[in-house]
């Protein structure tokens, strides 16, 4: 934690610790797991930016094909995830980093102490994350409509 020197009464300087902030760009598996282990430490203030409103567990998709109440446990908005805890999130795209700050593509920044850039990977068909969560939910819901014509499913 960095040291931040503050001026009292009578012109005392007391010295007390300021929790470091961490932007963690990306909020797929790894960004949540290291945000979620910065915020259970105490030690950091963690402002978590994904350019998505939701985190969709798309490996369980499968599991979503034939149980319909299990499609609605998939996706977990980010804003419920920094609910109660020592940081935030930012919907936005990136725009560029800078000396100690995010800057999105609609102007807005954020300051930062350090960064953690876990913007992963792009998957092919139900795990690509570049497809609307919202969409697949709707493709899963056609599914299950007709289900009950298939012969079987392995």
């Amino acid at each position: 934690m960095a040291p931040v020197e503050t001026t009292g009464a009578g012109g005392a300087v007391a010295t007390t610790s300021k929790k470091p902030t961490v932007a963690v760009i990306g909020l797929g598996y790894g960004g949540i797991a290291a945000g979620h282990t910065l915020i259970t430490s105490g030690k950091a203030r963690v402002i978590g930016i994904d350019r998505g409103a939701a985190f969709y567990h798309r490996i369980s998709a499968p599991f979503a094909m034939t149980d319909p109440t299990f499609a609605d446990q998939l996706r977990l908005p980010y804003a419920d995830m920094f609910k109660g805890v020592d940081g935030e999130f930012v919907q936005g795209t990136v725009a560029r980093l800078e000396d100690k700050r995010v800057v999105l593509d609609n102007g807005r920044t954020v300051e930062f102490d350090y960064a953690l850039v876990t913007t992963g990977s792009t998957y092919n068909s139900t795990i690509d994350r570049t497809c609307d969560p919202i969409r697949i939910m709707d493709e899963q819901s056609m599914m299950h409509a007709n289900i009950d014509r298939v012969l079987s499913i392995l």
